[in-house]
């Protein structure tokens, strides 16, 4: 969907976040009440947690976003972006663009994990972000 259209859609009404991951026969979720993408120039990501399942996303908060020719991580020694885009800091406690390593890997910062469930070094099978409106209702006065 990309950044643009990310900010475009949450820029002007709050939107939640609820994050679906899965392995092996195991599936679980992460729900954010508030979802925010920032405009193009920084394309920061903001979100409030109310997560169920240990909370993996919660590092990424206010990170720019980071491509292979465009390193915004605060991590100057290595560019986390290698494989793919994501909004790194020190790299990632979730990645949901990384590759699918079908399972335990031993390379770095590559694989598609949520570090809170199967560890850093373990790429889940499947990832889905799904944003929608929070509709705020006018009570009559």
């Amino acid at each position: 969907i990309g950044n643009r259209n990310l900010h475009a859609l949450t820029a002007n009404q709050p939107h939640e976040l609820k994050i679906d991951y899965k392995d092996i026969g195991e599936t679980r979720f992460a729900q954010y009440s508030s979802f925010y993408v920032g405009p193009e120039m920084n394309s920061r990501f903001y979100i409030t947690a109310n997560s169920v399942s240990g909370d993996s996303m919660a590092n990424h908060n206010g990170m720019q976003f980071s491509t292979k020719d465009q390193d915004h991580d605060p991590w100057s020694r290595v560019n986390c972006a290698h494989k793919g885009g994501w909004w790194y800091n020190h790299c990632h406690h979730a990645n949901l663009n990384g590759l699918y390593l079908n399972g335990a890997y031993t390379s770095n910062y590559d694989g598609m994990d949520w570090n809170q469930w199967k560890g850093h070094f373990y790429s889940i099978q499947f990832t889905k972000m799904k944003i929608r409106p929070i509709i705020q209702f006018r009570q009559n006065s």
